[in-house]
């Protein structure tokens, strides 16, 4: 008879064989695995410090001209966005350098960088032409902006834990 009981061709040697190569696939797998777990934490980094830094950003567009008794937002827009793009800047470069994506990035970044932008856009919208300095519109809707980001970094570590 050609193979073993085990249904293996050439019989019990062979499925030594069969049992390492199994046991290397599954130890890349693991490995594969846990770069992909990795790759959730550097992203659940990326929303913690986007999901700071702008909405801080964007209660200072809202209330600092009224706080620093300026005439004109300008001068605070302009360095509020200046900060923010540098941070932008820097987390694209941070994440770029993070060599393994995994099948769900791209939903959950288009789903959070969308609840951002609708968020960010009625409040910038809303608040510069009905609440300009109003502090019961801007640290609120401020906060508003970050729960996209909390939101993901939560389903992170959620998908983390069941992963392991």
């Amino acid at each position: 008879m050609e193979g073993a009981m085990d249904g293996t061709p050439g019989g019990a040697g062979r499925a030594d064989i069969g049992r390492e190569e199994a046991a290397a696939s599954l130890a890349a797998a693991e490995g594969a695995a846990a770069k992909m777990r990795r790759k959730a934490s550097s992203y659940a980094v990326y929303c913690a410090v986007y999901g700071t830094v702008i909405p801080v950003c964007t209660a200072a567009i809202g209330l600092g001209p009224f706080l620093l008794g300026l005439e004109s937002a300008l001068p605070v827009v302009f360095t509020t966005t200046a900060v923010m793009l540098g941070v932008i800047l820097a987390l694209v470069i941070y994440m770029v350098t993070r060599p393994v994506t995994g099948t769900w990035f791209l939903r959950a970044h288009t789903a959070t960088m969308t609840a951002w932008g609708v968020l960010y856009g009625v409040t910038m919208i809303v608040g510069m032409t009905a609440f300009r300095g109003e502090p019961a519109w801007w640290i609120p809707m401020s906060i508003a902006t970050a729960l996209p980001f909390a939101a993901t970094i939560v389903w992170i570590l959620r998908m983390n834990r069941r992963d392991r």
